[in-house]
Parts: structure tokens; sequence; C-alpha cells
């Protein structure tokens, strides 16, 4: 957001580049870092006018670096950044588009994408690009890499300099965490409908952090019973150490494992239990176990 004075972080440019770019052409963009003015984002226009009172010359020394600071915020954005003329020529390219599609500035600049790339035409893409030069409005979609075959990618295409800019970011990752999501949400409502299959989620200490209604059905105790309360402490003293000892294993070398274990209800009894323990996986770290468990 920006502060009392209008000016906005770097971090916000470019996480809306699209609509910064948009208010740039109103009136210059004050970037701060750490909370000092470090960068101003301004229009074509608003920098041919300064151009003109420094002469028919160069311009200044301070506006050259101002532009020159400007690109370098394109340059190290995250997004693979294309700017195209009003004849969808390439104008202008960052450095991770240059990584991603294998052609250096040179090679791109001054030609469609098409003819860049050595690859046939995109009129679905080239027609997107044509409706935001007419309507001057951003536009948002999803499509399949020409590049790099089964990968996604996220396009925003919006006005730029005369023509139109374009962000695009890898989303492949994404998908297939989306996909993951919804296959694990399926597949517990699957388990949840035969009434017999638990599924528990345990923290680094055995901890019972969430519970679903067959656990309770199984044991009798609410999660909110045990959340002070290692798992292995309503295990069976004749299994309790066989279970710390597998639970330790899943952690540490990050492979599932199956026992069979009596566990100790809330009535006082004990019942025999399946359990399956597989580790909770987050950024490459551990951060628990996912247990599935079943009567008998």
């Amino acid at each position: 957001m920006p502060d009392s004075r209008g000016a906005v972080t770097a971090a916000e440019i470019i996480r809306n580049f699209g609509f910064w770019q948009q208010q740039a052409l109103l009136k210059p963009v004050t970037i701060t870092h750490h909370g000092r003015d470090r960068v101003m984002l301004l229009s074509i226009e608003e920098y041919d006018r300064l151009r003109s009172h420094n002469g028919p010359g160069e311009p200044s020394d301070e506006h050259r670096l101002a532009h020159l600071k400007c690109g370098a915020i394109v340059d190290n954005m995250a997004e693979i950044f294309i700017a195209y003329d009003a004849n969808l020529k390439i104008s202008e390219v960052n450095r991770v588009a240059e990584a991603y599609y294998g052609r250096s500035r040179s090679e791109m600049i001054g030609r469609t994408l098409h003819e860049a790339l050595g690859q046939p035409r995109n009129t679905v893409i080239d027609e997107i690009i044509q409706r935001v030069l007419r309507t001057g409005e951003s536009e948002v979609f999803e499509t399949g890499s020409t590049i790099f075959p089964g990968r996604r990618v996220k396009v925003c295409c919006f006005p730029y300099a005369g023509g139109v800019g374009s962000l695009k970011l890898n989303i492949t990752e994404q998908e297939r965490l989306r996909s993951t999501e919804a296959e694990w949400t399926a597949g517990r409502k699957a388990l949840a409908q035969l009434r017999q299959v638990s599924v528990v989620k345990l923290d680094m200490r055995g901890r019972v952090t969430h519970g679903d209604d067959v656990f309770v059905a199984l044991t009798g105790f609410q999660p909110g019973e045990l959340a002070e309360v290692r798992i292995f402490e309503i295990i069976d003293n004749a299994d309790r150490r066989r279970m710390q000892n597998t639970f330790e294993t899943v952690l540490a070398e990050g492979a599932p494992a199956v026992l069979t274990i009596r566990m100790m209800v809330k009535s006082g009894d004990t019942r025999a239990i399946t359990l399956s323990m597989a580790p909770l996986t987050v950024d490459f770290s551990v951060q628990g176990v996912i247990a599935a468990m079943r009567e008998g």
C-alpha cells in the first residue's frame, strides 16, 4: 500500500506491477527501499517532457539513472517479463525471459515472439495482446508452455509504454500441489464413508493435532483432550517402545511404516489397532506424521 506521500515499496511494485505502471501514466510513482525514496517510475511522456527541459541533448544524469534503476526492477523480477510495441514486436525483455526462452535480448528485441523463437504463431495469445492494445484493459490467463511441454504458466498482459507488457509465472508446481491437495481431500472423504479408517495428524513430538470422527469413535477421545498428550501415552505398555521407535524412524528416514499395537481407549479398555504412518513433508522438511488407523 502507498504511504502518506503516495510512495510504495519495491516489493509492492513487483507484486502489482501492472497496476502501478498504469498509475505512473497519471503521475510519477516513488519507490522506496527500507523507508527511503530510491527509484521513480514515470511514463514515457513524462520522461520525454523532462528530457526536453534539459535541451535537445541527452537527458540529465539524474534522469538517466532513474531510467536505469526502473529497468533494474524489471530485470530482477521473478516473473518472465516481455514488452511488445503496437506491432507486436518485442521491445523489452528481462533476464528471466532470456533464461526461459534460451534467447538473448539482441535475438528477441525487434521481432515478434514467434519470429524470435522460430515457432508458429499462437493466434490466441496474439488476439489477447491485440485486445489489450485496443481496450487498455489488463488480461490474465493460464496456458501450457510452448517451450517446456507439460508446464503451465500464468500470464498477465497490461498496457505498457504505448504497447503491451507481459508477465509470465511458472505455475506448474502450484498446479501439482492443487492436484495433490484435491486427491488428498477426495481420499479422506472416501475413507470417511467407510467409517473404518481414521486419519490423524501428529506433530514432531507425537502429539495429536488433528483427529477425525473415526478416531473419536475408535478411542473415545476428542482431539482437544489429547492436545498436550503424546500418542504414545495411550499405547499399551507392551507396545509403547516399539511405537516410539517406529515413529522416530519415520521422521528420521522419511519412509512410511506399518505396525499393529494395542491402544488404550477412554473407557479404560485396550483395542487392537493397525497403524500406518507416513512423514508429512513441507518444502523438503519433515513437519510431522500423518497416521491412518483401523481396528484389528
